[in-house]
């Protein structure tokens, strides 16, 4: 991520400026036991927080026409509500973000690693993660958990039921910081 970071320089996301928390929603690769109702449920909660501007980024493997074509349009209209393709990167839009909203990727580790919030929406899909358990980042596993969440954040914009001692934790054990992911991988697979 360093390197990426000196390589290639950050695209500044256009931002409408007057809201409060800006949230970023990965929508999932699709054929990962994603529950699409939920997630329709759950960006008709996020779009109707106007304290909150949402860019609800598409999976690069997705095309924007299925988005489009199953989620209705009256909740896409929204006007805090913006779907980003491929203009930006994920990095451009971890950095544009207060908070990050996954479902089921490993993106998830860069906004750690940004010390941005993080909030893995577990009750979307039905995939088992190696670091459910863990302590690190924000734990959705219901609606109301995200009603909460929302609320939270809305009232202390950089509020977290995690540390930073358990978020560091979590990213050591991932083992970012020394670039060993596979052998830390086998470790966790072999336990």
């Amino acid at each position: 991520i360093k390197i990426r970071d000196r390589l290639i320089p950050i695209n500044k996301v256009k931002s409408d400026g007057h809201k409060k928390i800006k949230a970023l929603l990965f929508f999932p690769k699709l054929g990962q036991n994603i529950h699409t109702e939920e997630l329709k449920r759950a960006i008709i909660i996020l779009s109707r927080e106007k304290e909150i501007e949402v860019i609800f980024k598409i999976h690069d493997s997705v095309e924007k026409y299925f988005v489009e074509k199953h989620i209705p349009a009256k909740i896409l209209e929204q006007s805090n509500l913006k779907i980003i393709t491929n203009e930006y990167s994920s990095r451009d839009l971890i950095e544009w973000s207060d908070i990050v909203f996954n479902v089921h990727s490993t993106v998830m580790f860069e906004a750690l690693i940004n010390n941005k919030t993080c909030v893995v929406l577990n009750y979307l899909h039905s995939n088992r993660m190696w670091f459910e358990c863990e302590p690190g980042y924000w734990k959705i596993n219901t609606r109301d958990d995200l009603l909460l969440c929302i609320k939270n954040v809305i009232k202390k914009k950089n509020y977290r039921p995690y540390n930073e001692k358990e978020k560091n934790a979590l990213v050591n054990k991932v083992n970012l910081v020394r670039k060993d992911i596979v052998q830390k991988y086998v470790e966790l697979a072999i336990k």
